[in-house]
């Protein structure tokens, strides 16, 4: 008789003593725990073997959407794909679908800025409304609206409402849309972190030439200022920074947004050396101040809205030598 079939033997206890167990019943025993480890070893590979292959198809899914810090940041569940090849980390701006902007319809008064103040001052004859302050509704713009006003049989608040918009001979369409334009998307679900920054870019490049106009941020060919420019190549490449937006941006204390734009813990902030082709420069004045912002290129080179034109000009000029840091839209 066998060592393992010796061990398996059983005592049965009958009430004048004892009887050992067929040494078939033992045999059977062993077999059926050998089935039982050989079940639970292929389990095991099949578990191993399913491990693999979501660990494979993650990483295809990084080779297609940018490298090495988006596997890791899917792992770590920092990340939501959905049904997107690329996205940016959940603290940061999430890319949209769709991006949509309501509120362009408010009225102009003392403080306002954009594109729609730059309408009425070009109405009035109060200048081309480019470069700084030329599109701000002052005191003086104020008056004269109020005297358009009482020669026009108008109430003479010195505010621009719709009717005395369209007694100007503005366009009730430019009303509500001037002031609260988004571009258009120029990515998808497949695009990849190196196409939403070129979305960006070829978007900001479309305003090459334009006219600065502080607060705005608009369509291309009507005037932009620097942070108008960095939201309207963000909005092509999916990124809304509500409440940083074209609303708010023409608004009373809101001209220099290249502050908040500084400010969002929704953007990554990077050392300048470690500048990418993509980021946001943000430049300040002697004091830390933050007075502009321009898109990165590569090579020490920006894309920006500076007085008086959108240009592409050198990382660091004689107008902005200094920089306060550097922003990361697409992480």
């Amino acid at each position: 008789m066998s060592r393992n079939t010796k061990h398996l033997y059983t005592e049965l206890a009958f009430e004048d003593g004892f009887a050992l167990v067929d040494e078939s019943i033992a045999r059977e025993q062993i077999r059926q725990k050998r089935l039982k480890r050989q079940r639970a070893r292929k389990k095991a590979r099949r578990r191993a073997l399913r491990r693999r292959i979501i660990l494979m198809l993650l990483v295809g899914v990084v080779v297609c959407s940018g490298g090495l810090m988006v596997y890791e940041q899917v792992l770590s569940h920092k990340v939501v794909l959905g049904n997107r090849v690329y996205q940016n980390p959940l603290k940061y701006y999430q890319i949209q679908d769709n991006i949509s902007l309501d509120g362009g319809d408010y009225e102009l008064s003392e403080g306002y800025e954009g594109l729609k103040t730059a309408k009425v001052i070009q109405a009035l004859g109060l200048g081309n409304a480019v470069g700084m302050n030329g599109a701000l509704y002052t005191s003086e713009v104020a008056d004269k609206v109020a005297d358009y006003q009482a020669q026009h049989g108008l109430d003479a608040t010195g505010t621009v409402d719709l009717t005395t918009w369209l007694a100007m001979g503005l366009s009730e369409e430019d009303w509500y849309t001037l002031g609260a334009y988004v571009s258009p998307l120029r990515i998808d679900n497949t695009s990849s972190r190196t196409a939403c920054i070129e979305a960006m870019i070829s978007r900001a490049y479309d305003y090459l030439g334009d006219n600065y106009v502080i607060g705005a941020s608009g369509a291309p060919g009507l005037g932009i200022d620097c942070s108008g420019l960095i939201m309207q190549a963000l909005y092509a490449a999916g990124i809304d920074m509500s409440p940083i937006n074209p609303v708010r941006h023409a608004s009373p204390g809101y001209e220099y947004e290249s502050a908040n734009i500084w400010a969002s813990s929704k953007f990554k902030h990077v050392d300048y050396k470690e500048r990418r082709r993509g980021d946001i420069i943000i430049y300040c004045n002697e004091k830390g101040t933050v007075i502009h912002s321009a898109i990165y290129l590569g090579d020490d080179k920006v894309i920006e809205a500076w007085p008086n034109q959108v240009t592409e000009s050198a990382v660091l000029t004689y107008q902005h030598p200094l920089v306060k840091g550097v922003v990361r839209p697409f992480v």
